[in-house]
């Protein structure tokens, strides 16, 4: 579950730069959860870090959302050019969101199949 939860820990905190809200607060995930499959490198963060850094990641997502208007959810991400988002208005923030969504309720579907039976 600690790599579970680091993966979308490290999802999230890439969202930052991706939608213009800031720069990335934990890069160092990266190479735990994100890069490597769960059990080929060694996890080198405990789970209260992971809490705090999953609290503190959350914190600024949710910050950078209550200041986007409407019309700031239909911008670009940064992962699109000018040019292709031009031609493909749909690569916006707000569909990003929509996959992030879709990405954090497989691995909670996961989650929950992976809690022993009572």
């Amino acid at each position: 579950m600690i790599y579970l939860w680091g993966h979308l820990a490290a999802v999230n905190d890439a969202l930052l730069p991706l939608l213009r809200i800031g720069g990335r607060l934990h890069p160092e995930f990266d190479g735990m959860f994100i890069s490597n499959p769960d059990k080929s490198v060694e996890l080198t963060v405990s789970a209260q870090s992971l809490k705090t850094a999953w609290e503190e990641i959350n914190q600024k997502l949710w910050d950078g959302f209550a200041k986007f208007s409407t019309s700031d959810w239909a911008q670009r991400h940064t992962a699109v050019s000018e040019e292709d988002f031009e031609r493909e208005p749909h690569r916006n923030r707000f569909t990003v969101l929509l996959g992030r969504t879709a990405h954090l309720a497989y691995h909670l579907g996961q989650a929950t199949l992976a809690r022993p039976k009572a």
